[in-house]
């Protein structure tokens, strides 16, 4: 059993994977998703300082199961804004008051209100968690109209209720990522064995999502298909990119001979 996990950059509406690691789910003193989050932030700072950005100037989400003491410190020490989505297990204690999440969704749902830097009904307010210490908390109804309350955990470099808001807003496009991957690519169909061939089925896969991606774009140009699907991209991919001619004019001298790459790209 192994978990994947990705760092994932959103420009616009393209989604380019910086980092992806399989993870095993069966050998002992495994580290934490937190933990290898982390590392992962590190080694993309390293690289995008060797380009010379600033990683400051990006925003990092994710779901609950990154929301750990090495995330919030990692933000914290890069004065990097960082929004997570939230548990309602989560202890806070805002003022002198401490209580569940679940407890300060009800007390703020009253409260929620259209702000000068969101036009949605949010509420904004410090809290300190004694996993995650000092954050700041948005609470906001994820559909208008509905009773149902969330909320977002702020750390690091600290933003508005709007701006948290938009950053959050782009993670759809990394579920979106995911869903190709496990729907359209089905990423959890590979079958080689060992390391090495897990990891190069892992890389098909990506290297097929973005031929996809930048062959649905220009498709989409067209009057003809303006609303063309990920599951429609599949099909027509063929007729305009030879998927194994990529991999073969250009990692030619990377691919084991007795790799199944015809029986890899079959299954895409």
């Amino acid at each position: 059993m192994k978990n994947v996990i990705a760092l994932i950059v959103v420009i616009g509406e393209m989604v380019l994977p910086l980092d992806v690691r399989i993870v095993s789910k069966q050998h002992q003193n495994l580290r934490t998703k937190p933990q290898i989050f982390a590392e992962m932030l590190d080694e993309a700072e390293r690289r995008f300082g060797e380009a010379g950005i600033d990683i400051r100037q990006f925003q990092i989400t994710g779901d609950a199961a990154y929301l750990e003491r090495e995330g919030t410190d990692w933000c914290a020490a890069h004065r990097v804004a960082g929004v997570f989505r939230e548990k309602g297990n989560y202890v806070f204690t805002i003022g002198w008051e401490r209580a569940r999440a679940t407890a300060w969704k009800c007390r703020f749902a009253s409260m929620l209100r259209p702000s000068w830097s969101c036009a949605d009904a949010v509420y904004r307010v410090a809290a300190h968690s004694p996993t995650f210490c000092e954050v700041v908390l948005v609470f906001y109804r994820p559909q208008e109209g509905k009773e149902r309350i969330e909320y977002l955990v702020m750390v690091g470099l600290l933003l508005q209720a709007g701006e948290a808001m938009r950053a959050y807003h782009l993670h759809h496009w990394i579920e979106e990522f995911w869903k190709m991957q496990k729907s359209v690519l089905q990423v959890a169909t590979n079958s080689l064995r060992g390391w090495a061939e897990t990891l190069a089925c892992m890389g098909i896969k990506i290297l097929a999502y973005l031929l996809l991606t930048l062959v649905r774009r220009g498709l989409k140009k067209l009057r003809r298909f303006p609303q063309l699907t990920s599951h429609e991209s599949v099909h027509l991919c063929p007729k305009f990119v030879d998927l194994r001619a990529f991999p073969r004019e250009h990692f030619h001298d990377r691919i084991p001979a007795n790799y199944g790459l015809d029986q890899a790209l079959d299954r895409l």
